[in-house]
């Protein structure tokens, strides 16, 4: 291997890595190459004082390995599809906005490396050959792979298997099968080999997944009594991570239909534990849920906590008195916190598989998860919805004028979301 230097002004100098490639071109070139590989080695040194040109030969040193008429060869071990782009974007820019600036000889220089980029960015300039590497990563992965399974023949899985430590072999191996490198027709049919095999690992998994979807409604259309909340939003959860498994587009959405299924039949038999009579509703006793306002995002906040009411005043919430009177028991109102919202967002839900769902995606608990109030009384809470707002998109009120006026004005999904007193 050898350098070729390109000069970068009077005192900087950019070493380029030439390779000799006569031993790793494919068979069908790989006399022509041998031929020309001596001029592929003698220095070539093209002059440039601009920084921003100085700049992009920089990155093109990360990516591409030339010869001296500065056509690319190969692509560096740390050349990545990100790094390559880059680096064209670089040129764009260089080629674009900068042109008056640049000398002929760099205006040239750009254009011919931008080409070598192209060809890069279309899969025509690939890595060096590396047995060993090929041979290591093969071996390991063959290990992890065969880690996945209790018995290969008989397609059973380990019990402690996650569906988060398939999909990241998955993938990894999915990155190590598309790199750009040559490799003979031996390794690539090792590797479809070793791929065949992890995908049948796959397959075996979202069967298995199937079947605890299926578990989940009796044939009479009933839940599974045995069935329990977090199972079903386990289940959920590996259900939304089957794409990046490469499962089947059709055959996930059947199981989304089915959970969903399954959802429902949970939540109705909440509601309909919820409605049952509450022997404790007249000894429960009434604590006063304030609400307050903030100007500056748009959303409304309910709390019990006095101190929590009075800290929030002091930052500049306006305190709107009193939102409703809470029963003290009854059925569990959950808080949910979204931090990623502008200027945060809180939602209110009886459903705790819900309120777990949003905090899966990024929401927090708030209440440490206890419930923030109870739904116990005869006076309707209403909820409507702005479609349009990041914060404050769910107003609570017990006046069915408030939520008249917000539903006539762009406000949706108005309903009852729990009682008071």
């Amino acid at each position: 291997m050898s350098n070729k230097i390109i000069t970068l002004g009077a005192s900087v100098l950019l070493a380029i890595t030439v390779q000799p490639v006569g031993a790793f071109a494919a068979e069908n070139h790989a006399n022509s190459i041998e031929q020309n590989s001596f001029n592929m080695l003698e220095t070539n040194t093209v002059k440039s004082e601009n920084p921003d040109v100085i700049e992009f030969l920089k990155e093109i040193n990360q990516v591409l390995i030339l010869d001296e008429n500065n056509h690319a060869l190969y692509l560096t071990e740390e050349a990545t599809t990100p790094k390559i782009e880059g680096a064209y974007r670089a040129a764009t820019v260089l080629l674009t906005q900068n042109y008056d600036s640049l000398t002929e000889e760099d205006r040239n220089l750009i254009f011919q490396l931008s080409n070598e980029l192209l060809r890069a960015m279309h899969n025509e300039v690939k890595k060096q050959p590396n047995d060993a590497y090929d041979t290591e990563k093969i071996n390991a992965f063959n290990q992890l792979i065969d880690d996945l399974f209790v018995d290969y023949n008989k397609q059973i899985l380990k019990d402690s298997l996650t569906e988060n430590q398939l999909i990241e072999l998955f993938q990894d191996f999915l990155e190590f099968k598309a790199e750009a490198r040559e490799r003979d027709e031996k390794t690539n049919t090792t590797i479809s080999d070793l791929f065949k095999k992890l995908n049948q690992g796959v397959i075996v998994w979202t069967n298995n997944l199937e079947e605890r979807v299926e578990d989940l409604v009796l044939e009479t259309g009933k839940l599974n009594s045995k069935v329990s909340e977090s199972e079903i939003t386990s289940i959920a959860n590996d259900i939304e991570g089957l794409p990046k498994l490469g499962v089947d587009s059709v055959r996930i959405e059947k199981l989304k239909v089915k959970i969903a299924k399954a959802q429902e039949l949970f939540e109705l038999i909440s509601k309909d534990e919820s409605s049952a009579p509450n022997t404790t509703d007249q000894a429960s006793t009434i604590v006063e849920v304030y609400r307050l306002y903030n100007a500056n995002t748009g959303e409304h906040f309910y709390t019990k906590n006095s101190a929590e009411r009075a800290n929030l005043k002091r930052v500049g919430w306006r305190d709107e008195g009193l939102g409703w009177n809470s029963a003290t028991s009854g059925k569990a109102v959950y808080r949910v916190y979204n931090p990623n919202a502008k200027g945060g967002d809180h939602y209110y839900t009886m459903s705790k598989w819900e309120a777990q769902q949003l905090v899966d995606k990024g929401w927090h608990w708030d209440n440490n998860g206890a419930p923030a109030f109870y739904s116990n009384g005869s006076k309707n809470l209403y909820v409507a919805y702005n479609p349009n707002a990041t914060s404050g998109a769910h107003n609570y009120t017990t006046s069915s004028y408030e939520q008249n006026y917000l539903l006539k004005n762009g406000w949706i999904y108005g309903t009852v979301a729990w009682k008071v007193k």
